[in-house]
């Protein structure tokens, strides 16, 4: 009797390529930032992530794009890590980071730095906004902008 081979579904079913993200000048974060007329000028971050600086009329950005491993651990270790500096120097604790709900597998709003940090589990997104608005309105073009950045949510 001859063996048997068996074969898995999966091992039969191809995989679909990755879906393409948004690259860190994308039309549509330009878009998110208010007054119109935003230049879009593209770089490498010293970490060898990717990296856009926004400037309108009214608000500049910059966007970096970090797709190295574990971006969901290293967002939350950033994150408790920064808390823990807030309490150890003293600062105001206004200046805790903030959850933003709903928005990749984890978000929050660095209201010191202006500074929004997010991820789909593929990507770690920050966007550090420099403008004379409101806190509160940075925080909602940040969060706006970093939608435009995420992917499909891949749960670490």
């Amino acid at each position: 009797m001859p063996p048997t081979t068996t074969t898995s579904p999966a091992a039969t079913t191809p995989v679909s390529a990755p879906a393409q993200l948004p690259s860190a000048c994308n039309r549509r974060a330009r878009a998110a930032i208010p007054g119109g007329a935003v230049t879009a000028d593209p770089f490498t971050a010293s970490s060898g992530a990717a990296a856009c600086r926004l400037n309108g009329d009214e608000l500049s950005a910059v966007v970096f794009l970090d797709s190295a491993p574990q971006a969901y651990t290293r967002m939350e270790r950033e994150i408790v890590e920064f808390g823990q500096n807030v309490d150890w120097t003293k600062v105001p604790t206004g200046a805790y980071p903030r959850t933003v709900k709903h928005l990749g597998l984890d978000a929050s709003w660095f209201p010191l730095q202006s500074r929004l940090l997010t991820t789909d589990g593929v990507r770690l997104v920050a966007i550090k906004l420099h403008s004379e608005l409101s806190p509160r309105a940075k925080q909602v073009i940040a969060v706006a902008m970093a939608r435009t950045f995420l992917g499909p949510l891949r749960h670490p």
